[in-house]
C-alpha cells in the first residue's frame, strides 16, 4: 500500500480563482476607467506573482507594490506593465527604482535628490502629497521648495496622495482631503511642476465607490484599487461590485462526544449546556484564523453554521457539530467562502474579529497552502 502525500493529510489550504480575479479587473476598468492593480503585501495574501499576471490579463493600466523589491520580483517574472511602488523608499534603493524602471511615489526631498541622482526622471516618477494622511508625502509647500532646489525644469509625471478615511460613512475628512488636493494641484500647476496632462492617482477601493471623477480636474485620472480586486467589501456601507476571489478551507480532525458541564479549550471560557458533538478544526491562529472573535463566529459544515466553541488555539478551533449529525472526521469546511446557500465573507470574518477587512487574507500564514486554479 502506498504511503500517504502530504497533500493526501493537508489539513487547511486557500483556493485562489485567478479567473475571478482577471474579471474584477476588467470590470474596474471599464466602469471606472484606468486602474492601477494594487498587488502589494504578497497580493493582500493571495499570492503576489500569479494575482499580478491575472490582473494584467484583465487589462489594467498599471500594477501597484509597497516596496522596490516587490517591483524587482515581478520583473524578474517577466512583467513589463508599469509597476509603482506606493511606500516612502529610502534614498539607497533609488537606483534599484531606476534600474528595474520602477515608479515610485516620491515621499521626501531626499529620496527626490538620490532619484535624479541615480538617472531617474520626473516624468517616470509620481509626487506623493500629504492631504491630511500625515503616513506619507510632501506638503504642498514643501514639495514646491524641494524642486526649487533642484535648478531644473521639472514636471512629475504624476501626483499622488492617500485617503485616510474613505471607508468611514462620514465623508467630511474624505472632502476635506479632495479639497486640499485640488489647492494643491493648482499651486503645483502655477510653479510649472504639472501640466493638465499629469496623471493624478487618488482613489483607493472606497474612494473608487464614493467619487470616481475628481471633478474639475481634466487629468487623466489613474484609480488605485486593493480590496475591491480580490472581491472584498472595502467597507459596510457599500456593494462589493466585485466577486470573491479566495476561499479558505480547512479539514475536520477529530469528533468528541462531550457530557453537559464540560470545558473546551484554553481558560475553559466554554462549558457544555447540553451533551454535545465537538468537532475539532486542524486550523489555528498559527494559520492566520483570529484569536479574538466574537460570539457569533461559525464556519460552515455540509452547508450548515457551526459556531467556535472556547478560544482558538494556535493549531487548532472547536466548533459544536451536534446538530450537524452526519459530519464526520475528515469532512473540509469552510472559514471563508461558499457552500451551498450559506457563505462566509472576508469582511464577515473582520467583523468578527474587529480587525480591517484586509486583515483576513494578508494575515493567512505561508503554512497555508494557496491552490490557483483558472489561468496559467
Amino acid at each position: 500500500m502506498n504511503a500517504a502525500s502530504a497533500a493526501d493529510v493537508q489539513r487547511t489550504f486557500a483556493a485562489v480563482d485567478l479567473v475571478a480575479l482577471r474579471n474584477n479587473a476588467r470590470l474596474l476598468t471599464q466602469r471606472f476607467g484606468a486602474v492601477c492593480a494594487v498587488v502589494k503585501a504578497d497580493a493582500y495574501g493571495h499570492g503576489l506573482v500569479p494575482c499580478a499576471r491575472a490582473a494584467v490579463a484583465g487589462g489594467v493600466s498599471a500594477i501597484a507594490v509597497a516596496t522596490p523589491a516587490e517591483g524587482q520580483l515581478l520583473r524578474a517574472c517577466g512583467l513589463h506593465i508599469p509597476i509603482h511602488v506606493l511606500s516612502p523608499a529610502e534614498p539607497l534603493s533609488a537606483r534599484l527604482c531606476v534600474n528595474q524602471r520602477l515608479t515610485p511615489h516620491i515621499s521626501s526631498e531626499g529620496f527626490l535628490h538620490a532619484y535624479l541622482d541615480a538617472g531617474g526622471s520626473t516624468l517616470d516618477c509620481f509626487l506623493m502629497l500629504d492631504t491630511g494622511m500625515g503616513r506619507e508625502g510632501l506638503l504642498c509647500a514643501d514639495a514646491i521648495e524641494a524642486c526649487r532646489n533642484l535648478n531644473l525644469t521639472v514636471c512629475f509625471g504624476g501626483v499622488s496622495t492617500h485617503l485616510a478615511s474613505a471607508d468611514a460613512a462620514d465623508k467630511t475628512s474624505m472632502q476635506r482631503q479632495y479639497s486640499t488636493l485640488l489647492d494643491d494641484i493648482h499651486g503645483l500647476m502655477q510653479c510649472h511642476l504639472i501640466d493638465d496632462k499629469t496623471v493624478i492617482s487618488v482613489n483607493n477601493s472606497a474612494g473608487i465607490l464614493w467619487d470616481t471623477t475628481l471633478s474639475p480636474l481634466g487629468n487623466p485620472i489613474l484609480h488605485r484599487p486593493g480590496a475591491l480586486l480580490y472581491g472584498i467589501a472595502p467597507s459596510s456601507w457599500v456593494t462589493c461590485p466585485t466577486s470573491p476571489v479566495l476561499s479558505w478551507r480547512a479539514r475536520i480532525h477529530l469528533i468528541k462526544h462531550l457530557p453537559a458541564g464540560h470545558a473546551v479549550g484554553y481558560g475553559a471560557t466554554f462549558v457544555t449546556d447540553r451533551e454535545t458533538r465537538i468537532a475539532t478544526v486542524g486550523v489555528g491562529y498559527a494559520d492566520g484564523y483570529p484569536r479574538h472573535i466574537s460570539p457569533e463566529t461559525h464556519i460552515l459544515i455540509r452547508g450548515q453554521q457551526a459556531k467556535i466553541c472556547g478560544v482558538v488555539s494556535m493549531d487548532q478551533l472547536q466548533v459544536d457539530v451536534t446538530d450537524i449529525p452526519d459530519a464526520t472526521e475528515g469532512d473540509w469546511v469552510t472559514l471563508i467562502g461558499t457552500e451551498g446557500n450559506a457563505v462566509i465573507t472576508v469582511a464577515m470574518l473582520a467583523a468578527w474579529a474587529d480587525v480591517p477587512v484586509q486583515w483576513p487574507t494578508t494575515g493567512l500564514s505561508p503554512r497555508v497552502p494557496r491552490r490557483y486554479t483558472g489561468l496559467e
